[in-house]
């Protein structure tokens, strides 16, 4: 199963990676990762907030590993 999607938000320019199953997404602006990046939870989401720093580490380095072009 996909854990990560990522898609293209042409109206804002924005580039949108999610985790699936925390309902974890962060938004930034094609190459300026470090400088825009914003990180925010879906309204339905019952992930532990203990459980919030690894996935957002996990979604890091995903995105580093397979979209590194983007960042």
């Amino acid at each position: 199963m996909r854990h990560f999607i990522i898609e293209y938000n042409k109206k804002d320019g924005l580039w949108i990676c999610t985790h699936l199953d925390s309902g974890v997404y962060c938004q930034f602006k094609e190459l300026n990762f470090n400088r825009t990046n914003q990180f925010n939870l879906f309204e339905y989401s019952t992930t532990p907030i203990n459980q919030l720093n690894q996935i957002v580490d996990q979604m890091i380095n995903w995105l580093h590993k397979n979209h590194f072009d983007k960042l």
